[in-house]
């Protein structure tokens, strides 16, 4: 589940400066993450997905050590969901009579062990794209970031559509596969794939870190 096939294991660059870089955290909230949350009260196993936790967790502390700027994402609605969008309407209802993903609520607070500081970015996105309708590109911009790392759940949907969006705004964009997650190693391993041939890079925590930090990675 947390790991990239071989073929597209891409080794990390790091950035020149760490400033220049930004860790996206996507979507690691109660919803997804936590036993208690919507779509584990629908019956989902969401087991799999807590497994990208220990790794976001690692590029946290690695990115604030070296002033890389941490974003993090959470998808939420109005009580209405009148911001949905005709798909979420459509292909969404269990979670909806479930009042799931709503703004406020547990379901959108981020997960236990995941605490923002004072300089992080936290982006509220009503898309599967966390650049869509919202300030993020902006935001980067505004930092002058080159290279993103997009990590989080899940790794077909949010994170997969996070970092094709980034390389596609000009951003060199990896996405951390064993800090990301999926409900199904298929689905996981058809996402890097696909980022991997078209869009950017897959590579591991520990190699991110290790260039991150400006380490000697063990041979």
């Amino acid at each position: 589940m947390a790991t990239a096939s071989p073929d597209i294991n891409r080794t990390f660059v790091a950035p020149t400066p760490s400033s220049r870089s930004a860790l996206i955290v996507v979507d690691l909230q109660g919803a997804f993450c936590e036993s208690t949350g919507s779509l584990s009260r629908l019956g989902m196993d969401t087991s799999p997905l807590r497994e990208a936790i220990g790794g976001c967790q690692s590029l946290v502390g690695a990115a604030r050590e070296v002033g890389a700027l941490v974003v993090f994402t959470i998808l939420g609605y109005r009580d209405d969901y009148a911001d949905a969008g005709r798909s979420f309407w459509e292909m969404q209802q269990p979670v909806v009579a479930a009042g799931g993903l709503v703004r406020g609520t547990a379901d959108t607070q981020l997960v236990a062990g995941i605490e923002t500081a004072p300089d992080d970015v936290l982006i509220d996105k009503q898309h599967s794209d966390a650049f869509r309708g919202t300030n993020l590109d902006a935001v980067l911009r505004a930092r002058r970031v080159d290279d993103v790392v997009v990590c989080g759940v899940t790794t077909s949907v949010c994170v997969a559509a996070t970092a094709r969006s980034a390389s596609e705004l000009g951003y060199r964009t990896w996405i951390a596969a064993d800090a990301s997650a999926e409900t199904s190693t298929n689905l996981h391993l058809a996402a890097l794939e696909t980022f991997g041939r078209a869009y950017g890079y897959v590579s591991d925590t520990d190699s991110i870190c290790v260039a991150w930090r400006g380490e000697e990675a063990e041979p």
